[in-house]
């Protein structure tokens, strides 16, 4: 930030302090526009309106009186942020991705799926693109907006979010980590939800191989997947399937026991057992 816009820059921040110490917890009937006035008249002192720093200011104005439940005043002030953002910052992707994410926040609390989707799928490409250091956000976002539609029983459109959150997951090193299989989980679910049984047990399936290939045969680690894809077998009637599944899951919760059990009696690896002596 150079030294010309660093005061501009503080008194935006001080701005903006001002009206959201005013807005908890009883908020001031003051209109989106009456705002953007008050950030513009601030930032005409040194600078042009139209400027990012003016955006920032103008989101976090928005995310105050969000909070506040004041919508009708945050939404004019979140699409603002974005037009300033759009116009003058098209590279600062981080700073766009943030004011598209609050506004579908609002779009939610609102309910108004109409309006978020398309903002979500815009938010969703430019997190993918210029993913930057921080793929897990974009991952937890991915879920979350998958479970806007969950929470409606618009399953058809959680599925797609669902399917790039998981092949996302599977970018690591392992290629099935913790998360992945959580993913499955959830996928599976959404799939059965839209009678898609059979995509659901293909699902499961390949997950069963690349785990299989990860970890190998006989790990702890395939538990949970077995199960829940015993438990899909048996919904489907197959149950002879099912109880070779149900099997497997027993020997080798079984042999995790024992593993368990036979470290814990061992001694650390270097040190003698010695044998108790009675005292005499």
């Amino acid at each position: 930030m150079s030294p010309s816009i660093k005061p501009v820059f503080v008194a935006l921040i001080a701005a903006v302090a001002g009206a959201c110490a005013s807005v908890k917890p009883a908020p001031k009937a003051r209109t989106s526009e009456e705002i953007i006035q008050r950030i513009e008249t601030v930032a005409q002192e040194d600078f042009s309106p139209e400027q990012a720093d003016v955006a920032m200011a103008l989101r976090v104005f928005a995310r105050a009186y969000q909070d506040a439940h004041k919508y009708s005043v945050a939404e004019p002030l979140y699409q603002k942020a974005l037009t300033i953002q759009e116009a003058v910052a098209p590279e600062d992707h981080d700073a766009m991705a943030q004011t598209l994410r609050d506004l579908i926040s609002l779009y939610r609390a609102e309910k108004r799926w109409t309006a978020a989707e398309p903002l979500m799928e815009r938010y969703i490409s430019l997190a993918e693109k210029y993913p930057g250091q921080n793929n897990y956000k974009i991952l937890q976002d991915l879920q979350e907006f998958a479970m806007f539609y969950e929470q409606d029983q618009q399953y058809a459109k959680a599925e797609p979010l669902l399917r790039r959150a998981l092949a996302l997951s599977r970018t690591g090193r392992s290629g099935e980590s913790g998360m992945a299989t959580m993913l499955i989980d959830r996928l599976t679910r959404t799939l059965q939800a839209e009678g898609k049984t059979a995509d659901a047990e293909e699902l499961f399936k390949e997950t069963l191989a690349a785990q299989e290939k990860a970890f190998g045969e006989t790990s702890p680690r395939l538990i949970f997947t077995l199960q829940r894809y015993a438990q899909l077998l048996r919904e489907l009637g197959k149950t002879d399937e099912a109880d070779r599944l149900t099997s497997r899951v027993q020997e080798l919760a079984s042999q995790s026991r024992i593993q368990s059990q036979s470290s814990t009696n061992s001694p650390p690896e270097g040190i003698r057992k010695i044998p108790f002596q009675r005292a005499e």
